[in-house]
């Protein structure tokens, strides 16, 4: 009595099951319900990188605009000495456009950047010999497109083609 729930569960979880007279006829039956599947990309984002290089970039960029705005009060390059009028200009121009404290590198182009995208498959198949079936397992995927966090969440609903 105490296994009824499990076996319950069990049989909730079995989508489908077929018997065919032979292995080639299950196999084939497989295939073709594994044709009907489709492919999705799977999309990893390395969320701990995208911050670490995000952090990289903004610190670069405070130690820039800091060198650009001591050559403008200056008018001094720690590289070339005195600095030229047009120069002088140039700098003030970045740092009007490169250096305001709200600028923060831009997360979202890192992150497509650095994302990977992989072909996942909806359905896949393979045979238990030993229980002379094939198992297939389908994948519910509504979009083109998934996360792979969301991805290895998916419990996928089994099929068996038994010979």
């Amino acid at each position: 009595m105490k296994n009824l729930p499990i076996v319950l569960l069990s049989l909730s979880l079995v989508s489908c099951s077929s018997k065919y007279g032979s292995r080639e006829e299950a196999r084939m039956a497989s295939l073709k319900y594994k044709d009907g599947g489709r492919e999705v990309i799977v999309v990893d984002v390395p969320v701990k990188k995208v911050g670490e290089l995000a952090k990289l970039l903004n610190e670069e960029n405070e130690d820039v605009c800091k060198m650009v705005s001591d050559e403008v009060r200056t008018g001094m390059s720690m590289v070339v000495g005195l600095l030229y009028q047009s120069e002088l200009k140039w700098n003030r121009e970045y740092l009007n456009s490169k250096c305001n404290p709200a600028d923060t590198a831009d997360v979202d182009w890192i992150s497509e950047i650095l994302s990977v995208r992989r072909i996942g498959q909806t359905r896949y198949c393979y045979e238990e010999k030993e229980l002379s079936q094939f198992v297939c397992m389908e994948i519910k995927v509504s979009g083109d497109e998934i996360a792979m966090d969301e991805w290895k969440d998916l419990r996928p609903i089994n099929t068996y083609f038994r010979f």
